[in-house]
Parts: structure tokens; sequence; C-alpha cells
């Protein structure tokens, strides 16, 4: 039998001076305890019963008769029957609840009403951005509230629903969305970061070079355009790729064109229409095999003390880079101590030259150490007052 509904309970009760009156009582569980119906009733042999909100397959009724004196005497259901809710809960979402207009990332409240004849058990958020062909579960709510934060989520659609599920202790569940679609903007662009070429770099007519980046955003990248400037980055009138989805390598075959003054532009596109770039950090070269002996750069490691060994005062050093690499150059006294690095990070293709002048250190024997790529050099240096 449903929560609610009216059933007819029925019984004999007889007695050799007359039954006076009836108490009725149920029990749900198994008749450990018992709760009144109806007590000191006449002997009607009926009472219509409302069924009470207390859901159980374990229930029994149990009829006791008096008489005058008062003797009683008493039956009761001879197996369990089940009390069934029926009734689901009843849910309103009251916001969002159709035209507004959120950002993504932005705190927004949800707002709605739940109730249940036999009370709400638990609740359960859902966010639809395809007008609810598809719900993606975002929260459990706290009961007993009717409100709760969130975190707009990182899409881009004009069909977005929420939508609130309750359900009662017997797992009837009811539930409401939105009445119609709101909208959430993307406004966040996306980042987009360049690795390769990055300045520096020396590419040869017709040889196959990655142009390597990388590229994110909180919905999702769409699109990546990638462009060639030859002056400098003042125009990038190359369109060298326009790729779909979010790759971060291209492979690119080089023209046969000469410039020292090449620049890459990526820029990135998110379903939104949201876009960002970067650029090659600095000047890279495209040319013929030996363009590098036009530019007069290097070919070659190479170092040069620049003033006298023994030095007094300043040690200057000179030294030749010829591709990008990290390079470290450091000094260390006669017994293998430390002292500080004249130069430590990534150089690119170049000259370059290094001024050592410490007033603290002693006339005496040094190391000079050298790492440049996998080179490994080491040079003895004499200070004399």
């Amino acid at each position: 039998m449903n929560i609610g509904e009216t059933d007819t309970i029925s019984w004999i009760a007889t007695d050799n001076n007359n039954v006076d009156s009836v108490s009725l009582l149920y029990s749900t569980d198994n008749g450990s305890n018992w709760n009144a119906i109806a007590l000191g009733q006449p002997n009607d042999s009926q009472y219509i019963w409302t069924v009470p909100a207390t859901p159980s397959v374990q229930c029994l009724v149990r009829v006791i008769a008096y008489d005058a004196f008062p003797n009683s005497g008493q039956d009761e259901s001879d197996a369990v029957f089940t009390i069934r809710d029926a009734e689901a809960p009843q849910v309103t979402v009251f916001h969002p609840n159709g035209g507004e207009v959120f950002s993504t990332g932005q705190i927004d409240t949800l707002r709605w009403s739940a109730s249940d004849n036999i009370g709400v058990d638990s609740l359960l958020f859902e966010f639809s951005s395809d007008n609810g062909n598809q719900w993606q579960y975002v929260s459990d709510l706290p009961l007993p509230d009717s409100s709760f934060e969130w975190t707009i989520p990182d899409v881009h659609s004009d069909q977005c629903l929420v939508r609130v599920r309750a359900y009662d202790a017997g797992f009837n569940m009811g539930a409401d969305a939105s009445d119609s679609a709101f909208t959430i903007v993307d406004d966040i662009a996306p980042q987009v970061l360049v690795f390769v070429p990055n300045g520096g770099e020396i590419w040869y007519w017709n040889n196959v070079e990655t142009i390597e980046w990388q590229s994110s955003d909180n919905a999702g990248i769409d699109s990546i355009d990638l462009y060639l400037s030859l002056d400098g980055g003042s125009t990038y009138p190359l369109l060298l790729a326009h790729i779909v989805g979010n790759d971060s390598a291209y492979d690119w075959t080089i023209p046969e064109t000469t410039s020292y003054e090449c620049m890459i532009r990526i820029t990135g596109y998110d379903v939104a229409g949201n876009s960002a770039y970067d650029l090659s950090d600095s000047l890279f070269t495209i040319g013929e095999v030996g363009v590098e002996e036009q530019l007069g750069l290097p070919t070659a490691f190479a170092l040069q003390f620049m003033s006298s060994n023994p030095y007094t005062n300043d040690l200057i050093l000179k030294i030749q880079i010829p591709e990008v690499m990290p390079v470290t150059v450091s000094v260390y006294d006669v017994k293998g101590c430390f002292i500080e690095h004249l130069v430590k990070g990534e150089l690119k293709r170049g000259y370059y030259t290094l001024n050592w002048n410490n007033p603290n250190i002693s006339a005496g024997i040094y190391f000079i150490r050298i790492s440049a790529g996998d080179l490994e050099r080491t040079e003895k240096v004499i200070k004399i007052k």
C-alpha cells in the first residue's frame, strides 16, 4: 500500500460479556515497536486508515480488544506487509532559469526549492551545455540548504541548463531544470608560447625543420595559424599553415629565399573566437648553405684570452658560440673550490666577451672551467699583483 492512500483494517473481536472498545496500532519494524492508529474505538469490525508516511517492508497491524472489566485480547497481521512511498519529491529551480549571460570562471549562486512527503534525503546538481541532451554531474547539494555557489564552467555555449534532482528515503526521484537556456561566454584568450625557432637559428633552403610551440586554453584550442616575417617582425605576410586542433609541431620545408631577419608568429584560436599569439624571441636566418659566412657568424667553438696571462686586475676572455647551447664559465681556486660564475645560461650563436675583475681575491693560480654543449675545457690563469 502507498503512503497517503486509505485502506480498511478489518477484524473480528468477541467476548462473553461484550467487547467494550478496541485499539488499533501499527509497527514498521516487524513488531519491535508499535505506534497508535486509533485508541478506544467501538468494535465496528473495520476502520478506514490513512496510510502514514513511514515507508517500510516490515509493517504489521495489531488490534487489541477490551471488555468492561477490562480484560484484553489481541491479534496482529499474520505476516508483514509493505508501506511504499510512491510520491516523488517536488523540485523547482529558480536560478539560473533562462536568459542569463555568464562568463567562464564567474561565481554564481544556484537557487532552488525541494520538498517531499517523507522528507528529501539527498540532492544532486547537474549541468548541460547542449540544451539537455547530455548532463554532467557538478556536485551533491547540502541539506537543508536551497542555494549553492558554483563556478561557471569553461565552456562557450548559448544552450546551457542546470538541473537539480532530489531523492527521498524511498528512492523516489523528482527533478527540475532551467525553464530555458542561458549563455556562458568564454572571454579568456588562449596561451601560446613559441619554442623553435626562437632566435639565432640558421635554416637552409629545402631542409625540413620543425616549428615547435605550446598552446592551451580554458575551453580548448580550435585552430593554429603559423606566419613568417622576413623583415624582423614588421609584417607577417606569409601564412605557412592553418592547423585545425591543438598540435604542437609543424614540419616546414624551408623556401628558397634569403633573410637574416626572420621571425615566426603563432596565433592560437579557441572555440569562442578568442585569439592570442607569440613570436620568436629574436631573429633567425633563412638562406642557402654557407649563409653564415656572409653573416660573419662563428662555425665552431673557440676561446681566446684578450688580456695577458699572467694578468693583474682584469682577465678578459672572448668566446665564440657556433649554435644555441647552454654555456657555463666558472672560476675555481688552486684547491678546486668554486669562486664564481662568469656566465651561466643558454647563449645564442655569436661572440661574447667576459671580464673577470674580483678585487676580493689574492694573487695566485686559478682555473677557468668552460662547459659549452658537449665541450668541457679548463684553462689555468695566474693573477699577479
